[in-house]
């Protein structure tokens, strides 16, 4: 079978993530690969407001759903002057290396996938469908409504969710305050 990469931070893994790996394998005739971007400062994990779950937890939420990811990891020494999409684009050698057919469902990302030379496959979503969105599964945590969160995951991988969620410090996270930000990847050399 041919391989097809998702790209995303999936934090954590929900239901429309599910579905669009699903959709994607069915139509494209491919398997999918979840690439999983993930933050490290010297090594260690950074616990971003925003990426609160560490590439293991994804892993193991993956995992319950019988897909293996694979990790694409930024060593930053220093975030501000590091920044994220030139990080990216410097390491796209990786992303090449596991494929080029790159599965979308936000129009928006076409041309940064592009720009990196990925050949992007897009998968709207219909008119009617609600979204589901990673951010408000993490507020739904953060603010204390974790069987609510849950809802939005996937069912086979609900009790490991549940597991994680139940033994990690999201107060500590949340007091941190570092959120990743809007980013905007750089434009390409004509």
């Amino acid at each position: 079978m041919k391989r097809i990469l998702y790209l995303g931070r999936f934090q954590p893994p929900h239901k429309d993530h599910l579905k669009t790996i699903k959709l994607a394998e069915k139509r494209f005739d491919s398997e999918v690969l979840p690439v999983v971007f993930t933050y490290e400062l010297k090594g260690e994990h950074l616990p971003f407001y925003d990426c609160p779950f560490s590439f293991e937890e994804i892993k193991r939420m993956f995992s319950a759903l019988q897909i293996e990811p694979y990790k694409f990891s930024f060593d930053l020494e220093n975030y501000h002057k590091h920044f994220y999409p030139s990080n990216v684009y410097k390491r796209r050698r990786e992303l090449l290396s596991l494929g080029t057919n790159v599965i979308t469902r936000d129009y928006k990302e076409l041309p940064l996938m592009k720009i990196l030379g990925l050949h992007p496959l897009y998968l709207p979503f219909a008119d009617n469908e609600k979204i589901i969105r990673s951010s408000v599964i993490r507020e739904l945590i953060y603010e204390g409504r974790r069987e609510e969160a849950a809802s939005y995951v996937p069912y086979t991988c609900r009790d490991v969710f549940k597991e994680i969620v139940k033994r990690k410090d999201f107060d500590s996270i949340k007091n941190l305050g570092v959120r990743i930000g809007a980013f905007k990847f750089p434009k390409p050399i004509i």
